[in-house]
């Protein structure tokens, strides 16, 4: 019987876990991989919410994990999208403002952020939205705000960053054995470095007087769209496999590429009439810095006519060369033998 009790009681758990709401992409921080912290045992009473309106969420953003380099300047947005059940039913329990905004079945947090912005587009008091920016503490504060569910957006990056992945935190929380709440959250946005690739075009020799164009094309192993600056200062939109037109003594930035994301560049027209030399040709993007390639093409040697023939015509014009001065020669010493014969006979 013990034993069937106990097979009730793990039954009875596992139901309350599925059917209290848990964030399926919050971010990693302070309060847990879920966002929701659930008290540690459940068969002890929700504490109570009487009295607690509002909470805080605190927003700390680095680049290293020993928090010495601050993300000065990042700005991040909280959006509500939920609150918290104070009836019998529901008490203590994390419930979306409107069908639209669940989360429970939501697994792609960048089409949750989109369908949370229009949600907020067609009604833009549907709930408490603050933006911030991070201070030169590297924090953020989102004070005095209704308890519930936010969404983490950002909404402006800092030069060698990528936009941060859109998150859940909800405020307040349980402390670590459910026995009261927690009204100040700390939630850690993941920073996601970036860095530029350069390319510049030289030009050696004879070619130099010409107004050429040359192509390159630059291949990454990863998605998205990135900023492009061409020699002229205007900027467009910049995806793998795109190609980049170039003249002699002009260079192109491709910003904020995510660091540790692999590159190739080819040049369309390489080695058409003159020896193309690619540094940097391929590589690994790192983290606020610039990798320079240069792409050169020289056609000093072709200007010498070394190069015009390839090796094997070469050698056979010079073998025809050496054929018909050896042609020569016998045919002016069969001449020099008859004049001598000439001569004997006139003796």
């Amino acid at each position: 019987m013990k034993k069937r009790n106990r097979w009730i009681i793990a039954l009875l758990s596992a139901l309350m876990l599925l059917d209290i709401s848990v964030c399926v992409f919050a971010e990693e921080s302070d309060h847990g991989s879920s966002g929701i912290t659930l008290p540690s045992e459940l068969t002890q009473p929700i504490p109570d919410l009487s009295g607690i309106e509002i909470s805080h969420i605190t927003l700390r953003c680095f680049d290293d994990s020993e928090e010495t380099v601050p993300c000065t300047g990042a700005e991040y947005t909280v959006l509500q999208v939920g609150t918290i059940g104070r009836d019998v039913d529901d008490n203590g329990r994390f419930l979306p403002l409107t069908e639209q905004l669940e989360w429970s079945d939501a697994t792609d947090p960048i089409d949750y952020e989109q369908m949370v912005y229009e949600a907020y587009e067609s009604d833009p008091d549907l709930g408490y939205v603050e933006t911030q920016r991070i201070g030169e503490s590297g924090t953020a504060s989102y004070l005095n705000i209704p308890c519930g569910v936010y969404l983490i957006s950002q909404t402006v990056t800092t030069r060698y960053h990528l936009r941060s992945t859109p998150f859940l935190v909800t405020t307040p929380e349980m402390n670590e054995d459910g026995t009261s709440w927690c009204l100040s959250v700390v939630a850690n946005p993941k920073q996601m470095l970036a860095g530029d690739l350069e390319v510049e075009k030289i030009v050696k020799g004879s070619i130099l007087e010409k107004d050429n164009i040359y192509h390159m094309q630059i291949d990454l192993n990863c998605d998205g769209e990135y900023r492009l600056v061409m020699p002229d200062g205007s900027e467009s939109v910049f995806v793998s496999g795109d190609v980049i037109g170039l003249k002699k003594g002009e260079k192109a930035v491709i910003c904020d590429l995510p660091s540790g994301a692999q590159y190739s560049i080819n040049e369309k027209e390489a080695n058409k009439g003159w020896h193309t030399q690619i540094r940097n040709q391929q590589g690994i993007i790192q983290a606020k810095q610039a990798i320079l390639c240069t792409v050169i093409n020289d056609s000093t040697s072709v200007d010498t006519g070394v190069d015009l023939l390839p090796t094997h015509w070469l050698i056979a014009c010079i073998a025809s060369v050496c054929l018909v001065t050896f042609w020569v020669l016998i045919r002016l010493g069969e001449k020099d033998d008859e004049e001598d014969d000439e001569t004997l006979h006139k003796m």
